[in-house]
């Protein structure tokens, strides 16, 4: 048997319209493949990770600069990665289908 109030619910939630947009659902205009990386935080959790496995090196910080210099010298080499080596989303398809 099917969870009645489960089953209820969703086809509450699915036959109400929308009150906050379709933000949500914002992924599926894309293709298939780029699906997944649009709608998951993956990529900022591990930039997030990387940060705070570099600032436990180096343990105490004499300023608040020193601190944003190596986040930010984090940040721009993963921008500088993600930019040239790897392509992240492949804009060919969009291209295509727009």
């Amino acid at each position: 048997m099917k969870n009645c109030i489960y089953h209820r619910l969703e086809t509450q939630a699915l036959n109400s319209p929308p009150k906050r947009g379709n933000s949500s659902l914002a992924c599926f205009h894309f293709p298939q493949k780029h699906r997944k990386r649009i709608r998951t935080t993956n990529a900022l959790e591990r930039l997030n990770r990387e940060i705070k496995r570099r600032a436990d090196l180096v343990q105490i910080f004499p300023n608040q600069e020193a601190c944003q210099r190596l986040i930010g010298a984090l940040c721009m080499e993963w921008s500088d990665e993600w930019v040239t080596s790897r392509r992240y989303l492949d804009m060919t398809d969009l291209k295509q289908n727009h």
